[in-house]
């Protein structure tokens, strides 16, 4: 557990989409290899890419498991998905 100061009910850290970023951004499909084995990989797509702190992005892989993008290598496709964009882009409450 842990606090952050730029997340609570109200509030979380701003996002970068896809639209603004070649890397990454809230939908854009990823295609994902872990300890640098790039002959093995998975697609996934960004939900979270955070542009202030705490600096996080985190992928949803095609099998269902979330993980850290520190966790991984990745690589961005040209793809995004219109569905994950409104469903993981934050609106106040």
């Amino acid at each position: 557990m842990g606090v952050e100061k730029s997340i609570d009910i109200n509030s979380f850290p701003k996002q970068y989409t896809a639209a603004e970023s070649k890397m990454g951004g809230i939908g854009r499909k990823v295609e994902v290899c872990f300890n640098y084995n790039a002959s093995k990989t998975i697609s996934g797509v960004i939900i979270r890419d955070d542009k202030e702190l705490p600096f996080q992005t985190i992928i949803r892989l095609q099998d269902g498991r979330v993980i850290l993008g520190t966790e991984c290598q990745y690589r961005p496709l040209p793809d995004t998905d219109e569905k994950v964009i409104n469903q993981f882009t934050f609106k106040k409450i």
